[in-house]
C-alpha cells in the first residue's frame, strides 16, 4: 500500500540520483594505471553504471547492517567503453561486484523504510563524488526510479533500489578477530605482558649484546623486558603502520570534502579484494556533509562515538578523530573497546525519570512484572554516555601498560580529549604517523 507521505520524502532523491549516472558513451574515460580502480569521466567523478538487478547472480551474504544485507554477485555493468588515450574499446567482462539493498525482514513500519532508504540515497551520492585509492568506489546504482522502486505495486517495500560496489576481501574487525585468537598474550594482553616478554627469542638470546649480563637478579630481569619490549614495539609497528595510513589518508580526502563520516569502526574498515592489504573505508550511510549534520541527531556506534555526539551537542570533523583514537588504539593493543573498565561490569541503573531514552524505555513495557531487552538496552546506554561524557571514562585507563609507543600513546591521548579543539586534524594525524614510522 502506498504512502504519500512517505513518498513525497522520497522523490526528493529522484532528480540527483539520476544525475549521478554517467554513461560512458557521453562522458570521456580516462583509464588509471591502478588496476583496481575503476577510472574517472573527465570532470573528476567516478564512471557509475545504471543497472537492472536481473543482469546480476547472486552468490552469497557477505554483510549485515541494521537495514541492509551486503550480498556477493557477478555481472556485467554496461557496455564497453573507449579508452580515450588508446582508442581502443575494452572488453566486457563479468566481474565479482558487491551488492546491497534493503532487507525487507528488517524494515518494521513505513518510518523504517524511509530512514533506510533515505540512507542509501545518501550513500550513493557521497560516493558518486569521490575518488580514492582508501575509499570504496560505487559501481553501479538500481536503474529503477528511487521512489517507485520501493512503493511500487505488488513490491513488499525495500526490494528495489540498491548500490552495487566493489567487493572486499575482509574486514578489519574480522582481522582483529584473528590477531586475537592467534596472539600469545590473548584477551588479558595488559596484565600477562610482563610474563611473556621475558622468554627472548633465541636469535636475540645469541646476540652480541646479551654476551655480558649484569649479576644482579633486578637489573638483568629489566634488561631482558626491555629488549622484549623492543621486540613487542616491532610486532606491534609491522600489524598497524599501513593500517593506520590507509584510514587516515582516507579520512584526510574525506575531510577535504568536507564530509563527516560519523561510524568510523572496524566492520566499516576493509582490506581491498586483490591484494588484501590495502585499507578501503565503506558503508557511508550515516555520512554527511558536516553542514548538513542535525546537530542533536545520535548517530554511530556507542563504544566508537565521540562524547559531543552522546550529549547531542552536534557534529564536526574531529569527531572522527575521536573514533580514529579508539580504532588505533584497538589495532595496537587487539583490546576491545572498553573491556576492561566497563562492559564487564554490573550496571546500576538510578534516576532515569528525564532521560532522553524515556520513549524508548516505555516500549514493550506493558507487562510490569519484566524489563524488555530494549528497556535494557536503553538504560545501559545512558548510563555508559553518562560515563563517557560526565566522567570522561575512554576505551582503557592505563595505556602505558599496553602499547609499547610513548607517540602512538600521545596521539591516541589527543584524539580522545574531551575537547574537539584540541583533537588533531587527520593532516596533523598523518604527519604524526609519519614521524613514528620514519616515512619522513
Amino acid at each position: 500500500m502506498r504512502d504519500l507521505k512517505s513518498l513525497s520524502q522520497l522523490e526528493k532523491y529522484d532528480d540527483d540520483l539520476s544525475e549521478i549516472i554517467r554513461s560512458p558513451s557521453t562522458i570521456p574515460y580516462h583509464i588509471k594505471g591502478d588496476k583496481n580502480q575503476v577510472g574517472t569521466t573527465a570532470s573528476g567523478k567516478s564512471y557509475v553504471a545504471s543497472v537492472d538487478r536481473n543482469d546480476l547472480n547472486q552468490i552469497s551474504l557477505i554483510g549485515s547492517g541494521q537495514f541492509c544485507n551486503v550480498y556477493s554477485v557477478t555481472g556485467i555493468l554496461s557496455q564497453p567503453w573507449q579508452c580515450e588515450s588508446q582508442g581502443k574499446t575494452l572488453p566486457r567482462k563479468r566481474s565479482l561486484l558487491a551488492f546491497k539493498s534493503i532487507d525487507p525482514t528488517r524494515v518494521r513500519n513505513t518510518d523504517d523504510l524511509v530512514v533506510a532508504a533515505i540512507d542509501l540515497a545518501n550513500e550513493a551520492q557521497i560516493l558518486s563524488q569521490l575518488d580514492h585509492k582508501h575509499i570504496i568506489r560505487l559501481r553501479g546504482i538500481s536503474k529503477t526510479c528511487f521512489s517507485q522502486s520501493f512503493f511500487a505495486d505488488g513490491d513488499s517495500g525495500g526490494n528495489g533500489f540498491f548500490l552495487v560496489l566493489d567487493i572486499l576481501k575482509e574486514t578489519l574487525a574480522h582481522r582483529l578477530q584473528y590477531w586475537r585468537k592467534n596472539s600469545k598474550s590473548g584477551k588479558y594482553a595488559h596484565r600477562q605482558n610482563k610474563r611473556n616478554l621475558l622468554p627472548l627469542p633465541s636469535s636475540l638470546q645469541k646476540s652480541s649484546s646479551l654476551q655480558v649480563v649484569p649479576t644482579s637478579k633486578a637489573t638483568r630481569r629489566s634488561h631482558l623486558v626491555t629488549n622484549a619490549e623492543d621486540c613487542h614495539r616491532d610486532t606491534m609497528y609491522n600489524r598497524i603502520e599501513n593500517i593506520a595510513f590507509g584510514i587516515a589518508e582516507g579520512m584526510e580526502y574525506l575531510h577535504s570534502q568536507q564530509i563527516v563520516l560519523r561510524d568510523l569502526k572496524p566492520s566499516n574498515i576493509g582490506f581491498d579484494f586483490e591484494t588484501g592489504t590495502q585499507i578501503r573505508l565503506f558503508d557511508f550511510g550515516m555520512a554527511r556533509r558536516v553542514t548538513e549534520c542535525v546537530s542533536d541527531e545520535i548517530c554511530g556506534s556507542p563504544k566508537y562515538m565521540a562524547p559531543e555526539v552522546m550529549s547531542g551537542k552536534g557534529y564536526s570533523l574531529k569527531v572522527d578523530a575521536y573514533s580514529f583514537g579508539v580504532v588505533l588504539y584497538e589495532i595496537c593493543s587487539l583490546h576491545a573497546p572498553y573491556a576492561d573498565n566497563y562492559w564487564n561490569k554490573e550496571i546500576r541503573v538510578h534516576n532515569r525519570k528525564n532521560s532522553r531514552w524515556s520513549k524508548l524505555k516505555k516500549f514493550g513495557t506493558k507487562n510490569k512484572s519484566c524489563k524488555s531487552k530494549q528497556v535494557e538496552k536503553a538504560e545501559l546506554l545512558e548510563d555508559f554516555f553518562s560515563h563517557v561524557v560526565e566522567n570522561q571514562l575512554r576505551p582503557f585507563d592505563d595505556l602505558n601498560s599496553i602499547i609499547p609507543c610513548l607517540k602512538i600513546r600521545a596521539l591516541i591521548h589527543d584524539c580522545w580529549s574531551n575537547d574537539p579543539d584540541d583533537r588533531p586534524p587527520f593532516t596533523e594525524i598523518l604527519s604524526r604517523l609519519e614521524i613514528i614510522f620514519n616515512r619522513q
